[in-house]
């Protein structure tokens, strides 16, 4: 398998550490699903978007702002989102780091600076894989970043606190009210835009992290450059096929693994 077969629009890209991917990942074929909370913009890791009228101003009201705050609690921890790198129309074979598995930036960032592992997905597998865990809700797509970024604030009827609180479908029915919540997840800054993100928002009835099988949507390992090659046979165990990055004359490559 050539791995440029790989760099379609049916397949992402997940950057992470080598001791992740190998301690973690590839022993039992399952990635953790956790919740927004862990995500490393303010736009979407707090819950301040939620808010009652029952809270604000002259009709502020201590108990209920009491039963907002563990609503805007229990929102966090029952969103979950899985993020990859799309297909890019742009890509091409002369310059690979427009490719899925060999983004700079990803790898700078998520992919610890060219020391741990890009893992390709097959979308429509992952897909199917995520559907098992029952969520209430599964919503996948790429992301949009806009050139602004308007508000977009859930007003929550304080009449229905208490049923809220006790009920995770009508948290969700109550979040996604006028689709705000997709609109607000699958919206992000522009500066992030280079990251050409696609991702999965799952809203589950438990409000600890999940853990979805993957093995039938792994189609390959990809190495970054500064992983030593003593690595690459620790992998062949799992029949994988596995490429290592190559950076030589101010030009990336890649490689399959031997």
């Amino acid at each position: 398998m050539d791995l440029a077969d790989l760099n379609k629009d049916n397949f992402v890209a997940h950057y992470t550490s080598l001791d992740t991917a190998v301690r973690y990942i590839l022993p039992a074929y399952k990635i953790r699903v956790s919740s927004v909370g862990i995500l490393n913009d303010p736009y979407e890791n707090t819950a301040d978007w939620i808010q009652s009228e029952a809270t604000l101003g002259f009709n502020f009201d201590f108990q209920k702002s009491v039963s907002l705050s563990k609503i805007k609690q229990k929102a966090i921890n029952h969103i979950k989102v899985f993020s990859t790198t799309a297909f890019e129309e742009q890509s091409d074979n002369y310059d690979i780091t427009k490719h899925i598995y060999c983004r700079p930036r990803m790898w700078a960032q998520y992919g610890d600076n060219h020391k741990g592992v890009c893992l390709i997905f097959d979308k429509n597998e992952l897909e199917k894989a995520f559907s098992l865990l029952n969520p209430i809700a599964i919503k996948s797509n790429k992301v949009d970043y806009p050139p602004f970024m308007e508000s977009t604030d859930c007003n929550i009827d304080p009449s229905k606190f208490r049923s809220i609180l006790n009920d995770p479908h009508e948290l969700y029915e109550a979040l996604n009210h006028n689709y705000i919540m997709e609109h607000r997840f699958f919206r992000k800054h522009s500066d992030w835009k280079n990251e050409n993100e696609y991702r999965w928002l799952l809203f589950m009835e438990q409000m600890d992290d999940v853990y979805v099988y993957c093995e039938k949507a792994l189609k390959a390992i990809v190495f970054g450059c500064d992983v030593p090659q003593s690595y690459y046979s620790s992998l062949k165990y799992y029949g994988i096929p596995t490429y290592s990055l190559l950076f030589m004359s101010g030009k990336y490559s890649v490689d399959s693994c031997k």
